[in-house]
């Protein structure tokens, strides 16, 4: 067992030759910096806006939907845009000096004179004469610098990291490279998230007050520093950006790489969309994408209720214990990464695939009850009687814990298998169900677990009393996405099969 990992270890860490070695560590140096800045602040915009108002996760759905969404489409509307007069190099500091300049005025303006910002004579009127399940949407409104910071950190990761810094490496990689550098790419990604866990967790335990900030709350310095600390990380991104296109043998690299890309085929949306409803392969592909993205997001944003309402005004332990659920979800996806391919030839592709809904389905049969008893006192008093903690902390526990290992296992066994899912497909069906299954489905499933609270919020009130029909909801999506991977695993069976008969 050792000497396999030994293996997969080497395979891994020594695939780059020597004159590869300069532009690959800037690039693996530019991709650990971007997904730092993503992991440090998600804790902070979580935070932050859910403690903004009395609203707390109920907001998160109505980001998502009213804020997230068009935001991605609009950052995207404006590379398009750019991209007919500027030269990658220059979108990619108009981008990023965009996120970065937002974040720097949020943390020096707008958190000192927060209250300041905030429409409440808006957000007043609006209580009056909407349902008390408007509250998350009210709160979006009222904070509205709060949720923007909130929309842009999110869409960092969409924007910055996966349309500009994986298209350009998707640009001037070889096809030969990518199976060596990728893995080590996203390797760097986990690295960033541990160490971004840790460093949230380590000062979130330190008491310091910012020589110019000393008379705002901690939870505003905590929140100041953090926001500094990743504006660092973002300017030393700018520079290792700029060196890469300095670099001369990188540039060597490019233009030959360039030349041997062969010419794309040209298919509309409509099309591909139509390629996935003729193929049941794509259409199970289809669906755990879907249910990832949808169960995920349902459970997530009951878990941030929780930690809300059980860190209640501790607003610096919140966060800190948010970044160390972060921290251990990149520690278990380092392991995975070395541990995936064993488990891939060991168990197969099936099993491998089966590892992320099992854990969902088997956390959430623990998580959704928890939840749901916490107004019973019968159930609480039996709880502590026997674990000598309340019902609250063991749901923030069991919640900590699925997010950490479904993220876990997203980031590594459950991307794997999906993209090895794709190798048996003509270059025709790969590329249309690529466009629709990575392209829309994966947004579409994002937002679908939104709209499922903004439909029941008006009727239940609050999140406690949508906990039924979230819990129904997502056991159904889960063993749903369970029997797509069996169709797929015969799809996938049969696709070879006839591969090797021609």
């Amino acid at each position: 067992m050792s000497w396999k990992y030994v293996e997969i270890v080497k395979s891994l860490l020594f695939p780059i030759h020597k004159n590869e070695k300069k532009s690959f560590t800037l690039v693996f140096l530019l991709y650990f910096c971007l997904a730092f800045i993503y992991n440090v602040l998600r804790p902070i915009k979580i935070t932050l806006v859910t403690s903004a108002s009395h609203a707390g996760a109920e907001v998160i759905p109505f980001l998502k939907i009213w804020g997230i969404v068009p935001g991605a489409f609009l950052f995207t509307y404006i590379v398009t845009r750019l991209s007919k007069f500027l030269s990658r190099e220059s979108i990619f500091y108009v981008m990023t000096g965009i996120f970065l300049s937002y974040y720097f005025i949020f943390a020096v303006f707008f958190i000192p004179y927060n209250e300041s910002l905030s429409l409440s004579g808006l957000a007043n009127y609006l209580n009056a004469n909407l349902p008390s399940g408007y509250r998350g949407l009210i709160s979006m409104i009222q904070y509205w610098h709060v949720s923007l910071f909130y929309v842009l950190c999110e869409v960092w990761s969409s924007v910055i990291m996966f349309m500009l810094f994986w298209g350009f490496v998707n640009e001037v990689t070889p096809m030969e490279s990518a199976a060596r550098f990728y893995p080590l790419y996203n390797l760097g990604g986990n690295l960033a998230s541990t160490l971004a866990g840790w460093l949230l967790l380590k000062i979130s335990k330190l008491e310091f007050q910012l020589p110019l900030f000393s008379k705002l709350n901690p939870i505003s310095n905590f929140s100041i520093l953090i926001i500094l600390l990743s504006m660092a990380f973002g300017v030393f991104a700018i520079v290792l950006f700029r060196m890469i296109h300095s670099n001369a043998r990188f540039d060597d690299e490019q233009q030959s790489s360039m030349k041997i890309k062969t010419k794309k085929s040209s298919f509309t949306l409509s099309e591909s969309i139509a390629e996935v409803g003729r193929s049941k392969y794509l259409l199970f592909m289809l669906i755990l994408v879907l249910a990832y993205n949808l169960v995920f997001n349902l459970t997530d944003v009951l878990w941030n209720q929780e930690v809300k309402n059980y860190f209640g005004s501790d607003q610096i332990k919140m966060a800190g214990f948010i970044g160390e659920v972060t921290m251990y979800k990149g520690l278990f996806s380092l392991a995975l990464v070395f541990a995936a391919q064993f488990i891939i030839k060991k168990f197969g592709w099936r099993a491998a695939t089966c590892i992320t809904p099992v854990i969902i389905l088997l956390t959430s049969l623990i998580f959704f009850p928890l939840v749901y008893l916490q107004q019973n006192k019968f159930a609480e008093s039996i709880i502590l009687d026997m674990f000598q903690c309340s019902l609250a902390w063991i749901a923030v526990l069991v919640g900590g814990v699925q997010n950490a290992l479904a993220r876990g296992t997203k980031y590594s066994i459950y991307d794997s298998t999906k993209e090895m899912a794709f190798i048996p497909l003509s270059l025709d069906e790969k590329r249309k169900g690529k466009a629709v299954i990575d392209g829309i489905a994966s947004r579409i499933g994002k937002s679908s677990g939104s709209v499922v609270f903004i439909i029941l919020l008006p009727f239940c009130s609050n999140l406690q009393s949508t906990i039924p029909y979230v819990a129904m909801i997502s056991m159904s999506v889960t063993i749903l996405w369970v029997f797509a991977i069996y169709g797929l695993d015969k799809q996938m069976h049969l696709k070879k099969n006839s591969s090797k008969l021609n």
